[in-house]
């Protein structure tokens, strides 16, 4: 599927899209130098909180029903999480010694589309090397890759749900009438190996009244071994979600969304 292929909608169900890479951890990022991170792109994220650390991780080769590696640096204290948040909290970097991540979360805006997120991220990766080499850290050493989209499907809009196409129904083995999560093994650009990840979870959403409903959230995680590489695998990302959510929703669906492409 290439970009002229891609759906687009008036008024599509995603709730949020993430954006992010894990590379080596970071001698010596102390919260210091997370500091200085943030005043170069303090202009763009004013608000800021401290939150628990991620676990390091690999890619899930292999549903689990939670991430249970995690990685000791010896000889130096994790840094805590820090989230930076635009001043309308539409979009959220979170920045620790091991990974960068953007979260573009729904508020009543606009989609802005995939290209304007890759575009910020991209730009607050590059300002993120570049403090690494002032403070005389390592260069950054790449690991993985992930983009992954949160779709929030209303109870109405849900008849029929999930009628699996030809290239996801013999990944997802592990359906259920209720909820379900399978994996789809492939390669990158770069014949490195990568997953799509699907989950499917009913639920309540909380708004001016609660909501019930369908969480499907497509994850897409690949390999990379060095920045030259990242564009071409976060593009392939979001083209492996766009032709998994065509796969797992209906033509009906679709035109209730606005499909216009």
């Amino acid at each position: 599927m290439n970009d002229s292929e891609l759906p687009d909608f008036t008024d599509p169900p995603l709730k949020e899209v993430a954006i992010g890479v894990q590379f080596q951890p970071l001698p010596n990022f102390t919260q210091a130098g997370v500091g200085y991170f943030w005043n170069k792109i303090r202009s763009k994220y004013p608000k800021t909180q401290d939150q628990p650390r991620l676990e390091s991780q690999g890619l899930e080769f292999g549903l689990r029903e939670q991430n249970s590696f995690q990685i000791e640096i010896l000889g130096s204290a994790p840094i805590h999480r820090a989230w930076f948040t635009s001043a309308d909290d539409q979009d959220l970097l979170q920045i620790q010694e091991d990974r960068l991540i953007h979260n573009w979360r729904y508020n009543k805006a606009t989609y802005p589309h995939f290209p304007s997120l890759l575009e910020r991220f991209l730009s607050d990766l590059q300002v993120l090397e570049a403090a690494a080499n002032e403070l005389d850290i390592a260069p950054v050493c790449y690991l993985s890759a992930e983009v992954t989209y949160v779709n929030w499907i209303q109870q109405a809009q849900s008849s029929g749900f999930l009628e699996f196409g030809p290239d996801l129904s013999p990944a997802l083995g592990l359906c259920t009438n209720q909820s379900w999560a399978g994996q789809f093994s492939m390669t990158t650009p770069f014949d490195a190996q990568a997953n799509l990840i699907a989950r499917k979870q009913p639920g309540l959403r909380s708004g001016s009244e609660m909501e019930e409903g369908v969480g499907l959230t497509l994850t897409y995680q690949a390999q990379i071994q060095e920045r030259s590489q990242l564009d071409a695998v976060l593009l392939a990302g979001r083209q492996a979600i766009d032709s998994a959510f065509l796969d797992l929703t209906n033509d009906e669906m679709q035109a209730s969304w606005g499909r216009t492409q």
